[in-house]
């Protein structure tokens, strides 16, 4: 599920996007931002108009956002540094037709302590920008607990805004590989959990959100296991659950609804 906080201190704001592993009854609420520049979507992108509220401030558009992806991926032996690679490629495909680019380059960048928040309402950690984006890997629930999230989170985006307009300002994605060696079937999904995550740095928010009052944003309660918010990778529960049964879906690739959400983004830009 998701959750998120603003820190006032000195105007900048900071936006948490968390994906948590099924069995969990609490749900969060999003934080909705105002527009960024240019405007986000409205209703003439032609998506539903429960989606129009399903966006965040962009990330950097005119050159391809630079990833610094932790070293500690690529050494590891369970194949996550190429998961990571195989999403950034996806979504990169549709970059490339959106804004006849691609949304990301990378490379493995060792990591500087001071690169890492270390706490829950951080946004002093450094090495960030609109234009790079890290990737960190935590492997120590200890580490993970003093970050403020909880054991059951599989990853979080920190995103920090400056401004009445909430300019994006710096960002960067945490992976927990020590909960994905031990929740069911997380270390299958970790090409999902990538995708999902870096869906939010370009500026996704979830498909739907639970306990939702806005008409503009979808309610997940009652979706159908085949409606386009459910089998959308930024669904807010990952892996999920069908309401149906409790068999549950590798999910490795984007969506219809992940597309459309960022092709109404970036196109034209």
């Amino acid at each position: 599920m998701f959750g998120c906080w603003v820190l006032l201190k000195r105007r900048k704001k900071a936006f948490i996007s968390l994906l948590l592993v099924p069995g969990l009854a609490a749900s969060l609420s999003a934080c909705i931002v105002p527009s960024d520049e240019p405007p986000l979507p409205g209703a003439e992108c032609g998506i539903e108009t429960d989606q129009l509220s399903a966006f965040m401030p962009r990330m950097a558009w005119q050159e391809p956002v630079k990833v610094l992806i932790d070293p500690a991926f690529d050494e590891s032996v369970e194949g996550y540094g190429a998961s990571i690679e195989a999403a950034i490629s996806e979504w990169n495909q549709v970059g490339l037709s959106s804004l006849g680019r691609p949304f990301f380059s990378y490379s493995y960048v060792p990591l500087r302590a001071s690169e890492l928040p270390s706490k829950k309402e951080d946004c002093k950690f450094e090495g960030g920008s609109r234009e790079t984006l890290r990737i960190l890997r935590e492997d120590q629930s200890t580490r993970w607990k003093k970050l403020g999230q909880d054991p059951n989170v599989t990853g979080v985006t920190f995103r920090c805004y400056v401004g009445a307009k909430k300019k994006l300002t710096k960002q960067v994605i945490i992976l927990n590989t020590a909960n994905a060696k031990s929740a069911d079937r997380a270390l299958q999904q970790f090409k999902g959990i990538a995708l999902h995550e870096l869906g939010h740095a370009i500026g996704l928010d979830h498909s739907c959100q639970f306990n939702s009052n806005d008409s503009k944003f979808a309610r997940c309660e009652g979706l159908e296991s085949t409606h386009p918010y459910f089998q959308a990778i930024l669904y807010p529960v990952f892996p999920f659950v069908t309401q149906r049964s409790t068999a549950q879906e590798i999910k490795q690739t984007l969506r219809k609804n992940d597309m459309e959400r960022a092709h109404c983004l970036y196109r034209g830009l």
